[in-house]
C-alpha cells in the first residue's frame, strides 16, 4: 500500500530510517499520480560521511531511474517522471556494508503538478527583423500554491516515431550537427513483442562500421545517449534475438531528442518574471521572447522548451517541460 500525496499532507511525504545497520535496507512505496510533473527528493544523513548510505528510486515497472551515492550530510535532486514511468514507485535506502554504526537517514518528497496547457508559436516562426515571440499558459493542478520566479530555455528538438520491422535487424542513419552535442534515444518495444525475444542489442556504428556504443535491453524500454562529432555520419543498429522463427512484424517506439550545445534563452516575461503565484486549478499566462532565430528544424521534429519556477525559500527549481 503506497503513500499518497494529498492536500492534507501538503503534497509532501517524509520518511525516516531508525538504526539502519550495515548492509540493511529500508523500503518505502509512494504513488506518483499521472499529473505529477516533478518530484523534489531531499536526503539527509547526519552520520555522513563516516557512515554512508545510498538511495535508489525504482519506477512502477522496476526500472532504476535514479541512484544517489552522495556522502554529504544533506543532498537533493529534482526528478521528472517521464511517460510510462508514473505509478507506484519504490525508494530503497541502503546502509553501506562498511559502516561501523547505524544510520538514521531522512527522506522528504515534495510533488509538483505544474504543466503547460497552451502555447502559441511553439515552432518559433518569425518575420524579418523581429525576434521569435510567443505565449505560454501554465496550470497548477496540485493541492498547494506555488510562489516563484520564472525563466526558460529552448534546449533542443525531438521527434517520436513508431517503426514496424520485418526480420530481426533494422538500421537507420544518424548525422552529427555543429549545434548539437548530445542525442538521446528513448526506445520501447511495444505490444507483446518483447516477450518473444531472448535478447535485443542496440549499437551505434561510425562511418567505418566500428561500434561507438553498444547496449542491450534489460526491460522492454531503455534510454541511451551519445555524443556525435559534428557532421559525422553514423548508423543506429538494432538486432533482435527471437525465441523461435518469427515472421510477423514487430514494432518499436523511438523518441529521439537532440540537445543544443548552448541552449537558447527565453529572456523576457513581461510583468510576470518574478513574484508569480500559481494557485491550485488556476492558469497563468506569460509571454516569451527568443533573442535570435534558431536553426531550422529537421523534418518531423519539434522544439523542446524547459521553464523553471525558482523558489528560493524552498531551495527548489521546478522544471516544466514542453
Amino acid at each position: 500500500r503506497p503513500y499518497y500525496f494529498s492536500q492534507e499532507n501538503g503534497a509532501r511525504l517524509k520518511f525516516k530510517t531508525n538504526d539502519l545497520t550495515a548492509g540493511k535496507i529500508k523500503r518505502f512505496f509512494i504513488h506518483v499520480e499521472d499529473d505529477v510533473t516533478a518530484l523534489k527528493l531531499n536526503m539527509k544523513n547526519s552520520d555522513a560521511p563516516e557512515n554512508r548510505y545510498r538511495v535508489y528510486v525504482f519506477d512502477h515497472e522496476g526500472r532504476n531511474i535514479y541512484t544517489n551515492y552522495s556522502n554529504e550530510k544533506q543532498d537533493h535532486v529534482m526528478l521528472m517522471p517521464q511517460e510510462n514511468e508514473r505509478g507506484t514507485w519504490e525508494l530503497v535506502v541502503y546502509s553501506e556494508y562498511v559502516n561501523r554504526g547505524s544510520i538514521e537517514a531522512e527522506l522528504e518528497l515534495e510533488a509538483y503538478y505544474i504543466s503547460i496547457s497552451e502555447m502559441s508559436n511553439p515552432d518559433l516562426s518569425w518575420e524579418a527583423g523581429v525576434s521569435p515571440k510567443g505565449k505560454v499558459t501554465f496550470m497548477n493542478s496540485g493541492p498547494v500554491p506555488v510562489k516563484a520566479r520564472l525563466s526558460g530555455e529552448v534546449t533542443g528538438y525531438t521527434r517520436i516515431r513508431k517503426i514496424t520491422i520485418t526480420g530481426d535487424e533494422y538500421r537507420f542513419a544518424v548525422k552529427g550537427d555543429r549545434f548539437i552535442n548530445n542525442i538521446e534515444y528513448d526506445i520501447e518495444i511495444i505490444n507483446d513483442d518483447y516477450q518473444k525475444m531472448t535478447d535485443f542489442a542496440v549499437n551505434i556504428l561510425d562511418y567505418d562500421g566500428r561500434a561507438v556504443l553498444q547496449e542491450g535491453f534489460s526491460y522492454k524500454r531503455m534510454k541511451i545517449s551519445f555524443f556525435p562529432e559534428s557532421e559525422q555520419e553514423y548508423q543506429m543498429e538494432f538486432i533482435a534475438g527471437f525465441t523461435h522463427s518469427y515472421q510477423a512484424g514487430w514494432t518499436m517506439r523511438i523518441k529521439e531528442t537532440r540537445f543544443y550545445s548552448i541552449p537558447y534563452k527565453l529572456f523576457t516575461f513581461p510583468d510576470t518574471f518574478s513574484g508569480l503565484e500559481l494557485y491550485p486549478q488556476k492558469r497563468l499566462t506569460a509571454t516569451f521572447d527568443v533573442e535570435e532565430p534558431l536553426p531550422s528544424l529537421p523534418m518531423g521534429f519539434h522544439y523542446n522548451f524547459i521553464f523553471h519556477f525558482s523558489d528560493d525559500k524552498k531551495d527548489a527549481r521546478i522544471p516544466v517541460l514542453y
